[in-house]
């Protein structure tokens, strides 16, 4: 018996020596690490000494290992994640040179104590990474007396506020009683799918939207329905079938708005809610009845698509919420891009709250005319829109609209000046007029589909003595960019760059040059100075369960074409298996963020902001028509739009098409088709951080997601492991210190202090939420409030379990 076992270890270290040997060969020849063919080499050698009997066998293993350990350490630090897929697998095999079975069969001492030797180091060496813990720089949190009960109570806009600060002035709930927290109802909304929207709150009344735009209305205090007022959406409709046959984008909705009229107005619906919806209507319904409000548009609704020009169904609606800026409701816009030319145009409009009525438009193909287009013409196609949240300075008159970029995505040969102009940028425009008042571009010549993807947050900062009113600008690319909200200048312009130069006074850094053929890139980026989330990855970031999948990932990785941020998107290879000079782009952090539309909160006391970014990469291959038609022959090849914008037509041989996708670890289980589907880069994936804005420090950093629900093979280990995990939600920071967090992947929800990233308390809820949370108070008791979708991986779902679930502290006896 022990020969036999023997001989299978022996073929068991041959088979892994074989792959390490020959897939590691491949990875030299493009240039990485060798050491997995070294590895493989001598494991080979372990595998022939075992099978002849031989006692040097251990302690060749040994060697091994103590290799490993020494290679281990400049590659990952001592940092325990990193640490693992290079040491447990090695680790774990070297205890059969413990076993009874090895010893019995070799005729010579097998080296175990030399094995046993080198692991008790490498276990050390896991132990000592495993307690390493994030710095946390002290400071000082001023709470200033509290505002009045009618200052704070409701959460009556998506960011609780017009500025989009996601703060909450309440204090009952604080640091040392919130472990208390117990939830006080439920309510299922009976609607599936993603069930995304950030509510609000007036007067102890919480309003929502649903896919399909549902409006719902809900008592605060007990979560009974009050109202549900149905759109009749006509791309979504109102069954289960035909929300299924939409996308994720068609069936979205991210909240509602609230409008009050002003003491003199006479007519009906003095207080109402609006909504967008993805079959492009502006509606307006009573606050208390749900009912149309009729003296708004047409039967209560405005018609969107008006002044657009021809496009298809699904080539513009409205995911996002209404801007509520004085008497005026403002609205962008999304647009299917990615794709061809001449996509509606990407104009930012104003209507009146109180009648629907016209007020302005900001198109920028038609500078210093805000009217509505004459008979027969349109706003300006393809420009770039606006599909996230807006914001509103009240006492400025400015309206800050996050943008993003003419389609294509990943190819700008046919870029107009005007669509430069304003690209993922932020852009403030006068609130009554319409008119431009500045821009700020986050990238030049985007063709990385970094849009401007988050709600403009708007704070006070104190720097160097002197209140500065700012608003501060995620972006998809990781950085964060603090502006003067007058003028856009930068409050903390870049002083270093990436590849070790000085950056302009503007912040303006060096980037990788030389994109697909018939583009062009900028030879310089805006860089923010604030605390960046967007660190170069390296061929020792790729990770794995074990060497073997973590070699597949540094293969694959290198395989692409990755000069750090900005690296062009370029043809590519390696996922469709043709020969090109590269196998696509490797894009950090991909396309999804770095910060998306669920955004930073602050606390507007003390300039601390709280970023929640999401760490993960995309691999991107460009493409040409008729490479996109042969990749997918049931698509065919592409539709091509007529061309309404005057850039003519494509040349044939143009890789104008992009198709990205996450960097997953597609390695294999030996012959099964069992995948790792794990991200090929080592966690954290998502991070909690808090960024002092007044004297830009970073004040901690943590991943934030444990391994309850995340890991290889689909397989939910249950693990309470704090790694990082994607995060696709929001916080909200409040007065009394806590930080309300949502969005990881391990469907938690917690509440954190700010001072010092400590979780307090914690729940599990059904699902992920990937909205805000809200906080208000109804009758002196302050409520947490957030929606949970039932399915948050976009599978099929079960009809109904969508909910809202709301939580607060125990009454008093």
């Amino acid at each position: 018996m022990a020969r036999l076992l023997n001989i299978i270890f022996a073929a068991f270290l041959a088979a892994v020596g074989a792959y390490l040997l020959v897939r590691g060969y491949t990875l030299i020849s493009l240039g990485g690490s060798w050491y997995y063919s070294i590895a493989g080499g001598s494991l080979l050698l372990v595998a022939l000494l075992v099978f002849l009997k031989n006692g040097v066998a251990g302690f060749l293993y040994a060697f091994i290992l103590a290799g490993t350990i020494i290679w281990s350490i400049p590659e990952a630090g001592v940092d325990l994640l990193a640490l693992l897929p290079r040491l447990a697998a090695w680790l774990v095999v070297g205890l059969w040179f413990y076993t009874p079975w090895y010893k019995a069969d070799m005729n010579q001492k097998g080296g175990s104590l030399w094995v046993g030797a080198t692991s008790l180091v490498g276990l050390l060496l896991l132990i000592l990474s495993g307690v390493q813990r994030g710095e946390i720089q002290e400071f000082t949190r001023e709470i200033p007396a509290a505002a009045s009960a009618a200052a704070g109570d409701d959460w009556t806009h998506y960011g609780n506020s017009t500025k989009g600060t996601r703060f909450s002035e309440l204090t009952q709930i604080t640091p040392e009683n919130v472990a208390q927290l117990e939830e006080v109802w439920s309510y299922e909304t009976g609607i599936s799918w993603e069930f995304k929207a950030t509510p609000i709150e007036i007067d102890g009344i919480v309003y929502t939207c649903t896919p399909g735009n549902f409006v719902l209305a809900i008592n605060a205090e007990t979560g009974a329905e009050i109202f549900r007022f149905n759109p009749e959406n006509t791309l979504t409709g109102s069954t289960r079938e035909r929300l299924a046959a939409g996308n994720r984008f068609s069936r979205g909705c991210r909240g509602v708005s609230y409008h009050k009229a002003p003491a003199d107005y006479a007519g009906a619906c003095a207080e109402r809610i609006l909504t967008g919806t993805t079959d492009a209507r502006l509606i307006a319904i009573d606050s208390r009845t749900g009912e149309r409000c009729e003296g708004f548009g047409t039967d209560g609704e405005v018609d969107l698509r008006e002044g657009l020009g021809p496009h298809p169904p699904f080539g513009y609606f409205h995911t996002s919420v209404p801007l509520i800026a004085g008497d005026n409701v403002v609205v962008g816009g999304w647009v299917v891009d990615n794709q061809e030319l001449g996509n509606p145009s990407g104009v930012l409009r104003a209507f009146s709250a109180l009648d629907g009525s016209f007020s302005w438009a900001f198109d920028i193909g038609r500078p210093g005319d805000t009217s509505f287009p004459a008979e027969g013409e349109t706003f300006t196609r393809g420009t770039p829109n606006v599909w996230s949240i807006t914001s509103y300075d009240p006492e400025l008159d400015l309206i800050y609209a996050p943008t993003g970029n003419g389609s294509p995505d990943y190819y700008g040969a046919k870029r107009r000046d005007i669509d430069e102009q304003i690209n993922a940028a932020v852009v403030a425009i006068n609130g009554s007029t319409g008119e431009l008042e500045w821009v700020y571009r986050t990238v030049y010549h985007d063709i990385w589909d970094y849009d401007a993807p988050s709600q403009p947050t708007l704070v006070d900062i104190n720097k160097d003595g002197h209140t500065i009113p700012a608003v501060v600008q995620p972006t998809k690319r990781g950085e964060l960019f603090l502006l003067d909200r007058r003028d856009g200048t930068p409050i903390w312009p870049a002083t270093d760059c990436p590849d070790g130069s000085t950056p302009s006074s503007a912040g303006e850094c060096p980037v990788p040059q030389d994109p697909a053929r018939g583009d062009w890139v900028s030879p310089i980026q805006p860089f923010s100075g604030l605390p960046r989330f967007n660190e170069p990855r390296t061929e020792k970031d790729m990770w794995g369960l074990t060497p073997l999948d973590q070699l597949y990932c540094r293969i694959e990785f290198k395989k692409m074409r990755y000069e750090g941020l900005f690296t062009p998107p370029m043809p590519g290879g390696g996922v469709l298996g043709r020969d090109e000079t590269w196998g696509g782009t490797f894009q950090y952090p991909g396309n999804q963020g770095g910060f998306n539309w669920p955004n930073i909160s602050v606390d507007a006391d003390n300039g601390l902001l709280v970023a929640q970014p999401m760490l993960l990469g995309n691999r991107i291959y460009l493409m040409t028509a008729a490479e996109r038609a042969a990749e997918n022959p049931a698509r065919g090849a592409p539709t091509t739009l007529p061309d309404l914008t005057g850039q003519g037509a494509w040349d044939d041989d143009a890789p104008r098409y992009a198709n990205t996708s996450r960097f997953i670890s597609k390695w294999k289980i030996p012959f099964t088709d069992i995948a790792t589907d794990m991200p090929c880069f080592e966690p954290p994936y998502g991070r909690l951080a808090v960024i002092d804005l007044n004297s830009n420090r970073l004040l901690w950093s943590r991943p934030i997601g444990n391994m309850n629900e995340l890991g290889p093979f689909g397989i939910k280990p249950g693990l309470p492991f704090e790694v990082g995990t994607p995060v696709y939600g929001s916080t909200v920071a409040t007065r009394s210190g806590l930080i309300f967090q949502t969005g990881t992947l391990d469907s938690m929800f917690r509440a954190i202090d700010i001072e010092t990233g400590k979780t307090l308390w914690q729940t599990k809820l059904p699902a992920t939420s990937n909205s805000t949370p809200i906080t208000f108070a109804v009758n002196g008791r302050q409520y947490v409030v957030l929606s949970v979708a039932d399915s948050p991986n976009q599978g099929e779902p079960t009809l109904g379990s969508s909910r809202m679930i709301a939580f607060a502290l125990p009454e008093p006896d």
